[in-house]
């Protein structure tokens, strides 16, 4: 593997590690809309349905292979836990505002934490 310097290598990158990493029956696309300020990439998936879109940031270019394999990674990750966003997100529909913000503060602090202990150990594994 090398540092990826194309929309078309990240691309094929991005579906080797959804391949890698369980996601085959998603449909999974590097959008070329850049990700948020203060990001390297980001990943929305489509509520019910097994559907995400990846986008990187102007940073990501620029990243290390290490790094652009773990931005990578790290959103497919959250493909596999999009259920659990849809689940919190009906709970807090039922509890106060102010409950519902606290527990997505905190819902979502753990799932990053997770999401990044996940990432980490197969952009690792895939690596070698």
């Amino acid at each position: 593997m090398a540092q990826l310097a194309t929309p078309t290598e990240a691309a094929a990158r991005l579906a080797e590690l959804q391949d890698k990493m369980g996601l085959r029956d998603w449909d999974i696309t590097l959008d070329l809309k850049p990700a948020d300020d203060h990001t390297i990439a980001q990943c929305y998936t489509v509520t019910g349905r097994q559907v995400a879109n990846v986008l990187v940031s102007k940073e990501f270019w620029s990243a290390s292979e290490e790094e652009q394999n773990l931005a990578l990674a790290h959103e497919l990750v959250h493909c596999h836990l999009a259920r659990l966003d849809e689940i919190h997100d009906a709970i807090a529909a039922c509890v106060s505002p102010e409950l519902a913000r606290m527990s997505s503060t905190v819902f979502g602090n753990q799932i990053e934490l997770t999401t990044d202990a996940i990432s980490t150990a197969w952009a690792r594994a895939f690596a070698t």
